[in-house]
């Protein structure tokens, strides 16, 4: 396990340094006009692509993505007083907010003096959620004071600059990439950006984002610390996170592309994407009961836990889904009464207590555990494929692999939406693409394309012209529509 890079140079993070300096020039210009100060130093996190392996990791089973080099970088400077001035270079949606942390070099009250309100949707929610989420892993190391020096005795100001080029709402992990470049800015104005690995510091923003109501599975923030440059990352979160690197075929780039519908998990959580998590949880509970003959009573509990538990395939698996859960929705009563419980407050509060359903009905559990358990066997598929095939076709295998992806994540987890499937028809119709699909959470965001290197400038083209020309010219075609690169992971610039 290794900690964050602490570079000196723009060259030791970005691959076109070119685009970068003056970016970096003009947030420290901003800085300057808003503090009348100078940074410090800068913590960038990059957003991600997910290749393959849509909504598995909140069930334990590993994905396949690739940090981007679009990031979020935040500057910072260290003065005496501590009041989290937060600011950024942003569109004028994105206030200026100050937020009062109060850090007397206690690290224990420092954590519960922080209160994040989830029904508060500010972006710098989740700056805050990447200092309690530091707070806390200092609290939990029984830490009596923090390690700088700084903090002696004091209050400080820590001031906060925010920049990001990752779109929101786009599935490409705007918010996870705050929460992540937040956690390593206050980690380092605290002393312990040398003391937490990366794998660390990817559990613990897993952990922190769950303070907007967000019931993260980790994928987000473990590929935001752990990508390597010229890899995809094979990231695994049992027994512990780990990540692998995953050499991508030659022949073909992975095209990005933004639909322009913003999906923003937090604002719409108890509809979609922790309703997901819950039916996961909840199939879990009933197939248990059903393959094993007791109970499930103490959770929550994932399916991959389930499986390893069985000692079951994927096939055994997805059987059993289509055997002993009801193809029809279920209600939480109808769940509870099931395995004994009195009713559903009683098992919302063993299963999912922090997660708020607006709809405790209408529950499909059959077609979420198929998802679950077909999507994860895809991912490794496609991670044999890249490391271990040599032979023929590895690429088009690949792209029919990322198809089945998409139509299981349309038609058994209804994550997509009308945009989405009209972007990903385009592009699977469009000459030199191999396969399609929706990429981050769904409802919305970006898709994923793999595309012959020998056709990408003519598909990038054509998905231009018949997607946003005519709709949606004014936006840079750099920003929705990009032949991504595998980047490097977080690191700090001083």
């Amino acid at each position: 396990m290794s900690t964050v890079p602490i570079v000196t140079s723009l060259e030791d993070v970005y691959t076109q340094v070119e685009k970068q300096k003056p970016r970096y020039d003009t947030i420290a210009s901003h800085f300057n006009s808003e503090y009348n100060l100078q940074p410090q130093y800068y913590a960038r996190a990059p957003g991600r692509v997910n290749l393959i392996g849509e909504h598995i990791d909140y069930s334990g089973y590993g994905v396949l993505p690739m940090a981007l080099e679009k990031d979020v970088i935040i500057a910072s400077v260290l003065l005496p007083r501590m009041v989290n001035l937060c600011s950024n270079t942003l569109p004028k949606e994105y206030t200026t907010k100050v937020v009062s942390v109060t850090i007397n070099n206690n690290p224990s009250s420092a954590f519960d003096n922080l209160n994040i309100d989830p029904k508060a949707h500010h972006w710098t929610n989740y700056v805050l959620c990447g200092v309690k989420g530091v707070l806390q892993h200092i609290k939990n190391l029984n830490d009596t004071s923090f390690k700088s020096s700084d903090l002696s005795g004091k209050t400080l100001d820590l001031y906060l600059l925010l920049d990001g080029d990752v779109p929101s709402g786009s599935g490409l992990s705007s918010s996870s990439a705050v929460v992540c470049a937040s956690s390593l800015t206050t980690s380092h104005a605290l002393g312990y950006s040398k003391e937490i690995t990366k794998e660390q510091f990817g559990s613990l923003t897993a952990k922190s984002e769950q303070f907007v109501g967000v019931q993260s599975g980790g994928m987000d923030q473990a590929i935001s610390f752990l990508g390597q440059r010229n890899q995809a990352m094979y990231i695994q979160f049992e027994p512990t996170l780990s990540a692998s690197p995953v050499s991508l075929p030659e022949d073909v780039s992975f095209v990005v592309s933004h639909t322009m519908v913003s999906s923003l998990k937090s604002q719409t959580a108890a509809k979609n994407y922790n309703r997901r998590v819950v039916e996961c949880r909840l199939a879990c509970v009933l197939l248990h009961k059903a393959l094993t003959q007791e109970p499930l009573l103490e959770g929550p509990r994932t399916l991959k836990w389930l499986q390893e538990k069985l000692n079951s395939t994927f096939e055994d698996m997805i059987a059993a889904c289509e055997k002993h859960l009801s193809k029809e929705p279920y209600s939480m009563q109808q769940i509870a009464e099931s395995i004994g419980l009195k009713d559903s407050d009683e098992l919302q509060s063993r299963f999912f207590p922090s997660v708020d359903l607006h709809d405790k009905s209408n529950l499909k559990l059959q077609d979420r555990s198929i998802h679950v358990f077909s999507e994860s066997y895809r991912v490794i598929q496609v991670e044999e494929l890249c490391n271990k095939n040599k032979g023929d076709n590895k690429s088009e295998k690949i792209g029919q692999l990322m198809n089945e992806s998409h139509y299981s994540g349309r038609d058994l987890y209804e994550a997509s939406c009308p945009e989405l499937e009209q972007l990903t028809t385009l592009c699977r119709s469009t000459k030199g693409c191999l396969g399609s699909r929706f990429t981050g959470a769904g409802w919305g965001g970006c898709a994923v394309s793999c595309v012959k290197k020998e056709n990408l400038n003519e598909f990038l083209d054509t998905v231009w012209e018949q997607y946003y020309a005519k709709e949606h010219g004014g936006s840079k075609r750099e920003n929705v529509l990009f032949a991504s690169q595998p980047s490097a992971g977080a690191a700090i610039i001083e």
